[in-house]
């Protein structure tokens, strides 16, 4: 599995990590450039990450570690090779995060969930990210947390 980062990332909120997006987000293909924030709980980093685009600053996406996860479900690093290969990432150096999903609704039982099948895989030393879809229906699209 990949691992998490053991560097700190940055030094106050706001001041992210930018990062190269070739591809895009699914859907936001023409969006490249991306800011990538801890979101704190408390005073500490929490497992959730905010990508923000620096394009069009209303487009931003929650992420989760792959790690928080970790006891519950992985990703067989087998079936990221395919993408790997097709963008030259050396897989073991990067990270893996989900993108996360809040229901909308009024409700006070607010439904999240988090998309196993399209992964953003994270090269922190060349600053680039991918969203990769993954073949194999054993991930989820709409995992709850």
């Amino acid at each position: 599995m990949l691992q998490q980062s053991e560097v700190v990332i940055h030094d106050k909120l706001g001041e992210g990590v930018r990062l190269l997006m070739p591809q895009g987000i699914i859907g936001f293909h023409e969006l490249k450039h991306y800011c990538f924030n801890p979101i704190n709980n408390g005073d500490q980093p929490g497992v959730f990450w905010l990508l923000q685009s620096h394009e069009y600053e209303k487009i931003a996406f929650i992420l989760l570690e792959s790690n928080a996860l970790k006891d519950r479900v992985e990703v067989d690093l087998k079936d990221l090779s395919t993408m790997a290969e097709r963008y030259g990432i050396q897989v073991e150096a990067c990270e893996l995060f989900y993108v996360t999903t809040i229901d909308r609704s009024d409700s006070a039982n607010k439904k999240v969930t988090v998309n196993l099948r399209a992964p953003v895989v994270i090269d922190f030393g060349q600053q680039h990210a991918w969203q990769v879809i993954l073949p194999d229906s054993k991930y989820e699209i709409n995992y709850a947390l």
